[in-house]
Order: structure tokens, then C-alpha cells, then sequence
């Protein structure tokens, strides 16, 4: 993508989605909230929660970064926003990796929230763009999900495991589609990509909360 000028059609189109994406994400988490309330147990609540809370919030962070005229701040709210990109993946594993309930599923999961936590570290500390080797990185992070592939199979419904799937294809597709020179709506097209992605997720996630034996 270059840093032509956007067109109006493109902030407005951009912001539909933002709000669309806050509103879906923070009413989504409060009803898996409260009608997995007594349906599971305290750890797999924690993890909805967790989970719940990095959707919301990247969704809020993105927006504050994309829409806000806060010219003074971009910079900052940029790192603030690229690190959380960092904090959703790995709050995305949170829940699986608690369905699981393994050692291994657990094992993955620290490692993931520790490669999350340095890569946050570091884009909130990098003035420097890193340009396509971030987008290389938050796939990397995403993909070693593979790790998990087995057992979630195993555990969830046929459909979670497919809506899993789905969900990393559209977020490496809009990626790609993010970085295309020249594209027009980019950044709406790589939002709605990630509005598609993270509904896919989080019906992934609801399924198997309530398909968990009780």
C-alpha cells in the first residue's frame, strides 16, 4: 500500500466498519459472557473474558489510530494500535488453548503470550516502521496455531474447526490485499477482512464454550 491521499468514501467506509466491528465485539463478548455463566468453568470464563477483552479493544484502539484527528498523537496511537494486534492474537488462543486443557495446549499458550508480549513491547518502543517483516510477523505469531490443529479437531464442533480455519485464510488474505500498491479502499478492505476474520473466531469460540462438556 502507498500513502496516497484517502478519498472521503474511503474514511467513511473505513469508520462503518470500525464502529460495525466495536459494537458487534463488545456486545458479543458481554452475551458470551453472561450466557456461558454457569456453563463453564471459572478458568474457561477467565479466558472468554481475556479473549473478549483484546477483541474489544483492538477494535477501540484501531479506530482511535484510523479516525481520530489527533494529528499530534498518530505516531503513538499507530504503535499503540500495531501492538495490539499483538495482544488479540494471543488473546484469541486464550480459549482454545484453556478447551484443551493440556499441558501442551498450555505450553503453547505461554509461549504465544510471551512472543506476543515482546512483539508489543517492541512496536510501542519503535519509532521505525518495519513495513511488510510486521505483517510477516503477526502471520507467523497467528499460524503457529497449526501447533494446536490435532487437538482442537479432536475437542470442537466440525464447524468451530472450520470457521477456525476460515478466519486465518481471510486474515492472510486481507494482508496481502493490504499491501496491493495502489489499491483503493485498502484500509476498508483490510478492516472488513478483519471484521470477517474475528466473527469467524469468535463463532468458533462460542461454539466449543458451549459444547465443552458440562
Amino acid at each position: 500500500m502507498t500513502d496516497r491521499a484517502t478519498t472521503r468514501a474511503e474514511v467513511i467506509a473505513d469508520a462503518t466498519l470500525h464502529v460495525l466491528g466495536i459494537g458487534l465485539a463488545v456486545t458479543g463478548t458481554v452475551l458470551l459472557l453472561v450466557f456461558s455463566g454457569g456453563r463453564v468453568d471459572a478458568d474457561t470464563r477467565a479466558a472468554l473474558a481475556v479473549y473478549g477483552g483484546a477483541l474489544s479493544a483492538s477494535f477501540v484502539i484501531s479506530a482511535c489510530y484510523h479516525l481520530a484527528p489527533w494529528e499530534a498523537l498518530r505516531d503513538t496511537l499507530r504503535r499503540i494500535d500495531q501492538a495490539a494486534i499483538y495482544v488479540k492474537i494471543a488473546g484469541t488462543y486464550t480459549p482454545f488453548a484453556i478447551f484443551i486443557g493440556t499441558g501442551f495446549a498450555h505450553g503453547v499458550l505461554t509461549l504465544v503470550w510471551a512472543l506476543a508480549s515482546i512483539g508489543a513491547v517492541v512496536k510501542l518502543a519503535l519509532r521505525k516502521r518495519l513495513g511488510k517483516w510486521a505483517a510477516v510477523m503477526y502471520l507467523v505469531l497467528g499460524w503457529m496455531s497449526l501447533l494446536l490443529a490435532w487437538p482442537l479437531v479432536q475437542l470442537l464442533p466440525v464447524a468451530a474447526s472450520v470457521l477456525i480455519l476460515a478466519g486465518g485464510i481471510t486474515y492472510s488474505v486481507g494482508v496481502g490485499l493490504f499491501y496491493w500498491a495502489d489499491l483503493r479502499f485498502a484500509h476498508a478492505i483490510w478492516h472488513g477482512h478483519v471484521l470477517a476474520a474475528s466473527a469467524c473466531f469468535f463463532i468458533a469460540v462460542s461454539l466449543g464454550a458451549f459444547s465443552l462438556p458440562g
